[in-house]
């Protein structure tokens, strides 16, 4: 028997995606359910009995997953009736217009009720556009004391790393004076490591003290639960030897794991079959590893355009070359002492170069402070694709 050509590819790559198993991310799941959990409380006048828990940060590299825990975080609040606002981009033209789109999402289902509106005294969406930043702080914060009053509210900020300054530390300030002052509310950030430096421009230092979820590769276990339970969901049988050649392609990261599902997946749907063995994971190789190289590529193309593929070069040589894992600050030394800095395009110090590299997913600095690779097979890529010249 045949799975049902009509059934969906239950694998899905791609941002903010939802895969139909989600493995490996346990922890960052009770640290997120405990959050809500404990807004969830009875409340007198709108007030918990005690605090909820402080901003909680989500910190990785792309395709790392920190968009889908966000979205699971989105169905668990949903499963207690705690009101979710959603927010991927926080920009600003003019001062006072970047909490505009902000409020808008907060009032979600509340918008229809034009009593509970009337009542916040919120203007319409052009002229709020057009307030002036005071005026627009000042409805921000009454919408969102207002929604508190009637119902726990999770406030989820994703991308939170190219957000303007202005309005981000505004949303920042207030979901930090509210949650001292017992209000249901749970704040999540979400972004790539280069948001902890945007923190501290945004004058949000107090952050650093909140939960940080440093998420990035998952355990050889969790790599294949993720691959099998989507199969498995729809009947679907994986011998254990295919299950190990699809684990090989994912260096264990959330993305890559998607795409061998995708792969093998579509495979088994075009042979008609039901199972999936070593032959025919085999066929879906090729698929896998041109998708691999799109998303390397990608990366590969950032790093050359910010003109930091030298010093990307010598990183991947010393984390490769070194007797033991370096740490942050190792690694900063050794490019002062080899790179030459006539081919950075911006003076930039090798401090904010090595962030730079962390930034577009090239290393990863484990919770040891420990420099690896983000993806050991792009350091492989990379190699194969620019050898520098030698003088």
């Amino acid at each position: 028997m045949s799975v049902p050509l009509d059934t969906d590819n239950p694998f899905t790559p791609g941002t903010s995606t939802m895969p139909l198993h989600v493995a490996g991310r346990e922890s960052e799941q009770r640290v997120i359910a405990r959050a809500l959990g404990l807004i969830n409380k009875d409340r007198k006048d709108g007030i918990l009995e005690r605090s909820p828990m402080a901003p909680i940060k989500i910190i990785g590299p792309r395709g790392a997953g920190k968009s889908t825990l966000l979205v699971w975080t989105e169905q668990e609040a949903a499963k207690q009736d705690i009101h979710v606002v959603s927010c991927a981009e926080l920009k600003e033209a003019k001062p006072g217009e970047g909490l505009a789109g902000l409020v808008s999402s907060m009032l979600g289902k509340y918008r229809m009720n034009n009593e509970f509106v009337v009542s916040l005294g919120i203007p319409d969406l052009a002229s709020f556009k057009a307030s002036s930043k005071v005026e627009a702080v000042r409805t921000y914060q009454n919408v969102l004391l207002a929604l508190l009053e009637k119902t726990p509210v999770a406030l989820l900020l994703d991308e939170a790393m190219h957000y303007a300054k202005d309005p981000f530390a505004s949303v920042l300030q207030e979901s930090q004076r509210l949650i001292g002052r017992k209000r249901p509310l749970v704040t999540i950030v979400a972004g790539t490591p280069s948001l902890d430096a945007h923190l501290r421009k945004v004058d949000a230092t107090f952050l650093n003290r909140a939960k940080k979820l440093r998420v990035n590769v998952i355990s050889d276990k969790a790599v294949r639960e993720a691959l099998r339970e989507p199969f498995k969901k729809y009947g679907v049988q994986v011998a254990d030897d295919a299950l190990e050649l699809m684990a090989s392609w994912t260096d264990n990261y959330p993305y890559f794991i998607q795409l061998a599902g995708e792969a093998v997946w579509d495979a088994m749907k075009a042979a008609n079959r039901s199972e999936v063995d070593l032959s025919l994971a085999k066929e879906a190789n090729e698929v896998m590893q041109d998708n691999r190289d799109i998303f390397y590529e990608d990366v590969y193309e950032d790093i050359r355009d910010g003109g930091l593929m030298p010093y990307a070069r010598l990183v991947v040589d010393m984390v490769e070359g070194a007797s033991e894992p370096l740490t942050p600050d190792q690694v900063v030394e050794m490019l002062e002492e080899r790179s030459d800095k006539q081919h950075a395009e911006e003076k930039m110090s090798c401090a904010q170069i090595f962030n730079s590299l962390q930034d577009l997913g090239l290393v990863w600095i484990t919770n040891k402070r420990r420099v690896y690779a983000a993806i050991p097979s792009f350091f492989t890529y990379l190699k194969s694709e620019y050898k520098p010249q030698k003088s």
